[in-house]
């Protein structure tokens, strides 16, 4: 199911103008999703991580929005932590847009057209990735 926000793809179509693979697999993910809040968060993913925006640019785009999906942005965000720290911060954070947007990520990330061109190495720590976030208890009463 694809969703429109005219906003949010301007603006990743702008960014990404020089970058066709990277607006492809935000696309990707994208058309995965399942509500809006998963398609905006899936298609900005990348953005500040990447360094074609900043937060301050993010929370100005998304305005009315911000508070729902930056918190999920910055999750998805890696910093300088292990990787195994970073999924293990998605996973038991709660925050359903993060889990489902890397959920989404990894699946895209290990997609036959993809998988081959990724390092053994790379495919085990997607799929335990993948795993991890997969057998996440999500209470549904929360936010």
């Amino acid at each position: 199911m694809m969703f429109a926000n005219q906003p949010v793809e301007q603006f990743v179509q702008e960014r990404y103008r020089d970058h066709p693979e990277e607006q492809e697999h935000v696309y990707n993910l994208a058309a995965m999703t399942k509500n809006e809040d998963d398609f905006v968060a899936a298609l900005l993913h990348d953005l500040v991580e990447d360094d074609f925006a900043t937060w301050a640019e993010l929370e100005t785009l998304l305005a009315d929005d911000a508070d729902r999906i930056i918190p999920a942005l910055r999750l998805l965000t890696r910093g300088e932590e292990s990787y195994g720290d970073y999924i293990e911060s998605i996973a038991t954070s709660g925050n359903v847009i993060a889990m489902n947007v890397k959920t989404l990520d990894l699946f895209d990330h290990l997609s036959p057209y993809k998988r081959a061109t990724l390092q053994i190495k790379n495919v085990t720590r997607y799929l335990e990735a993948l795993e991890r976030l997969t057998t996440v208890s999500i209470d549904p009463d929360s936010k």
